[in-house]
């Protein structure tokens, strides 16, 4: 793997590094492999999350953070499928 450039994100102006792997020739950023990406709006993954720990369940997460209930269903199964399951987070924190 080799550095390949780099690029700035329009949407909050942070420069992300560009690699090549050396032996397929694929190119990838440092963003591919971050939760947020390709989310138009990757904060609200964090609130979701933080949300979600806090004990509020869906249909509050989503009224309070003035989002859809599908939005926040995404991002709650993204944070699943990412190891980061916020319900069993604040069920071991209930238990401890």
């Amino acid at each position: 793997m080799r550095r390949r450039g780099s690029f700035v994100r329009a949407l909050d102006g942070r420069r992300v590094q560009r690699f090549q792997c050396t032996a397929c020739g694929r190119s990838f950023s440092a963003q591919t492999f971050r939760a947020d990406y390709r989310l138009r709006r990757p904060e609200t993954l964090a609130l979701v999350e933080r949300a979600a720990r806090e004990g509020l369940g869906l249909r509050a997460t989503a009224r309070v953070l003035g989002l859809g209930r599908d939005h926040v269903a995404r991002r709650l199964r993204q944070l699943r499928a990412l190891g980061r399951d916020p319900r069993q987070a604040s069920a071991a924190g209930a238990a401890g």
